[in-house]
């Protein structure tokens, strides 16, 4: 896609999958001295997008394209400075990964890209055991670690700059979490208005005559789709994923009742889309577990080919529920909070704290890592199709929601009274987590949620039945589901070609995963190790998209 040298004979090129999309504003600028990309898309640029992103990056206008909202990555090259800079999205929901030596800088959209042309470089890719460690711990990669040695991911607002200097790494934007003073009635009308804004901008942007969105028996989907349909936008297609029966199917329902809008439904039952688990490998190449999105990609992957549009979202809403917080202010980063297994962490400890440190507070912390290089995941999915956009991730709104007051977010109350003031229809639904309206006093609500629960672990502990209650009931699918675990079981081992590119503890330490009673740790294991056979080209090569 782009090379160059420099007179000292140092290289770099960079790497890309272009899928061309029914909505895209993707372009390529090359002049006798500059060359300019942009790859996605973005909301709220008025007239020529071309021009106008293009000026953004020539004249190193870096505090606007942090502003911009959307899918992307961008890069611009200077001829007469000899100077490449790369810019990532500041949610992270287009990745970019690259390798560097003192000789050879190589940046692409896939790390099994990167691992091709390393070896067409005279360079042999092995396994990175911390990354490995990290999948086995938290299921997702933190910071800009992946599971092959030597290439980084980018990460969220990321700048790669390149020049006769040599290269840096930097972030050229970052959330603030201090918080600014506000009456709560003004901020209720004042976030409704950005958000109403994001998601007009998200759904003008679209350019069809019928969108197509998520909806779940969650708080953040319904909030677009409710505001959405009260800015006139009557025509919406519902996508809905669940176990059959369960409050996420029958609550969407509703609300696409309640709206007038399309619904279609694309069945968990019994686990059976896992059949299909490596396919995952492809678009975010077990960079997280390969089973934590697997549902989405396998139902808008068949999509028509006339609906390669956007998918609207509710990503990231967790910022407004406070979700990202430890207590009712803010903390300092705890590592071992959000982790999936915590059976090695203290392996990590060392390593990991140098990270924590990089943080001011425990919620920017879990925003950067689990919120962008893992949630955003679904949006990786979404680019078999179209792109994805969630008003929740539109800068300036997130950037408002992180400024109130931790101790109004906590435990989702601001949020639950902020529905209540601003979407009472929405609010009078049935939310899922507790199994009561969204607009139930909370107190009240909790008492519900907490006896709802309690029942079903006591009778789960009788019966000796694993938890059904879930959208994604892993383990109930084990227990029902034969042809699965004739089919998993088998696989929950290192395989042969792996063996001699690890080091002995970490065998042991994916032997003691695979052995887990857990079934969310051997999957973690799992992932680990069919992730690096995808990525070295050992036993399964499922290729790239063209």
């Amino acid at each position: 896609m782009f090379s160059d040298a420099w007179p000292d004979g140092r290289s770099l090129k960079v790497y890309q999958r272009y899928l061309a999309k029914t909505v895209d504003d993707s372009f390529t600028v090359r002049n006798s001295e500059d060359f300019c990309l942009f790859r996605g898309i973005v909301t709220g640029i008025k007239g020529n997008t071309v021009h106008k992103l293009q000026a953004i990056l020539s004249q190193t206008r870096d505090s606007e394209l942090a502003a911009l909202h959307g899918q992307f990555f961008a890069l611009y090259y200077s001829g007469p400075n000899q100077e490449l800079r790369i810019y990532s999205a500041p949610s992270n929901n287009y990745r970019l990964y690259y390798y560097h030596s003192d000789k050879l800088l190589l940046v692409a959209d896939t790390i099994k890209l990167l691992v091709e042309l390393l070896t067409d470089n005279g360079i042999s890719s092995v396994p990175d055991e911390l990354g490995i460690r990290m999948m086995l711990s938290y299921g997702y990669m933190l910071e800009g670690f992946s599971t092959i040695s030597g290439i980084q991911q980018f990460g969220a607002s990321t700048l790669l700059k390149a020049n006769l200097q040599g290269i840096t790494r930097q972030r050229y934007f970052r959330y603030c979490t201090n918080t600014i003073p506000r009456a709560r009635d003004k901020a209720f009308g004042e976030l409704k208005d950005l958000f109403g804004a994001a998601v007009k901008a998200a759904f003008e942007r679209d350019e069809c005559r019928k969108h197509l969105a998520f909806v779940s028996g969650g708080l953040d989907s319904r909030l677009v789709l409710f505001t959405a349909r009260e800015l006139g936008y009557a025509q919406v297609d519902c996508l809905n994923f669940s176990e059959p029966g369960y409050l996420d199917q029958s609550i969407a329902v509703q609300i696409c009742k309640i709206l007038g809008y399309g619904y279609r439904f694309f069945s968990l039952e019994e686990g059976r889309y896992l059949d299909h688990l490596d396919d995952n490998l492809i678009y975010h190449e077990a960079q997280i577990v390969l089973h934590g999105a697997a549902h989405l990609y396998q139902a808008i992957r068949f999509l028509p080919a006339n609906e390669q549009r956007i998918l609207h979202s509710g990503q990231i809403g967790d910022i407004m529920k406070g979700s990202y917080l430890q207590a009712r202010g803010h903390s300092a980063v705890n590592l071992v909070a959000g982790a999936y297994s915590k059976r090695l962490l203290p392996k990590l400890a060392s390593e990991l704290q140098g990270l924590a440190d990089n943080y001011p507070v425990h919620e920017l912390f879990v925003l950067e890592n689990r919120g962008f290089n893992c949630i955003t995941n679904g949006d990786l999915a979404s680019l078999v199709s179209g792109y994805s956009l969630s008003p929740f991730m539109e800068p300036q709104f997130m950037q408002y929601a992180l400024s109130l007051d931790p101790a109004w977010r906590s435990g989702a109350r601001f949020y639950l009274d902020w529905m209540k003031r601003c979407y009472p229809q929405a609010a009078r639904l049935v939310w899922e987590k507790f199994n009561a309206p969204a607009n139930y006093p909370y107190l009240l609500a909790r008492l519900k949620y907490n006896f709802w629960r309690g029942s079903d672990k006591l009778l789960r502990k009788i019966s000796g039945k694993p938890n059904r209650l879930n959208m994604n009931p892993f383990d109930y699918w084990w227990q029902v589901n034969t042809q699965l675990r004739e089919r998993f079981t088998p696989l929950f081992m290192i395989p042969e070609s792996l063996r001699d590119l690890l080091s002995q503890e970490l065998k042991t330490d994916l032997n003691t995963m695979f052995s887990s009673e857990m079934l969310s740790e051997r999957f973690q294991a799992y992932s680990a190790v069919r992730g690096l056979q995808y990525l070295l080209g050992l036993d399964i090569d499922r290729g790239r998209p063209e």
